[in-house]
């Protein structure tokens, strides 16, 4: 069985499609030199085809075999991944408190310049006020990249307990690169690609639709939201 995607880019393809004539023309020195010496014509023609199938294919196998293992990686490590949810009225995080206040959150903690504030919304207005210390108990954060092989990493978005260090949820990218042959063709031409990524798949009317894949794809949004819930809700009900 084929796998669902298959990962060779365009100029990968413009580089197959340079290559193959050089192939066709490696195949008929092959025949010119030693092919057509053989006298078994059932031989010789089983001979021909088999190494231009091999010719033909070869700069393929690489991408094929990424290919088969980009399906597998995603399925086993890829995905939003929540594993336990808490009820909190604000966390840490580098995130926009008018956009979360609208989901019932109170404040956002998050530092720069080496000083820490917590953002609020007061008169709807955001209202930033220097603290010692962050007190908020969960943490969400991320987006380092850890390398697997050489083709593939790992992009981890994660919610945390910053008093436990639970982990309650995370959000697996895999970012695939390029076979070697697609490298190669990249190498020869001055154009920059961005690695191909899975894992952030969501099924219809969940995370948000990207239009020129379209898709359904999750985010750290979505993996907040489905772990923390806000200690108000947006109602104005307390959970």
């Amino acid at each position: 069985m084929l796998p669902q995607h298959f990962y060779f880019t365009g100029t990968g393809w413009l580089g197959y499609i340079v290559y193959i004539p050089i192939g066709l023309a490696v195949l008929v020195t092959m025949y010119l030199l030693l092919l057509r010496k053989i006298s078994s014509i059932s031989v010789r023609m089983f001979s021909l085809v088999s190494i231009a199938v091999f010719l033909m294919t070869w700069p393929l196998w690489g991408a094929l075999t990424l290919s088969y293992e980009a399906e597998n990686l995603c399925k086993e490590q890829g995905g939003l991944h929540v594993y336990k949810t808490a009820v909190t009225d604000g966390f840490v995080g580098l995130a926009n408190i008018k956009t979360w206040s609208k989901y019932g959150f109170t404040y956002i903690e998050w530092g720069e310049n080496n000083k820490k504030y917590r953002y609020t919304i007061k008169n709807n207005e955001v209202n930033r006020k220097e603290i010692p210390d962050f007190t908020g108990r969960y943490f969400s954060g991320g987006g380092k990249h850890e390398k697997i092989t050489n083709h593939f990493a790992r992009i981890r978005d994660y919610v945390k307990d910053r008093q436990s260090g639970e982990v309650l949820g995370e959000l697996v990218i895999i970012t695939i690169d390029p076979s070697w042959f697609d490298r190669a063709a990249l190498n020869l031409l001055p154009v920059e690609y961005n690695p191909w990524i899975c894992g952030n798949e969501a099924p219809k009317g969940k995370g948000e639709y990207v239009p020129w894949e379209k898709k359904y794809v999750y985010g750290s949004s979505d993996l907040i939201k489905s772990t923390l819930k806000p200690l108000m809700a947006p109602d104005g009900e307390t959970r």
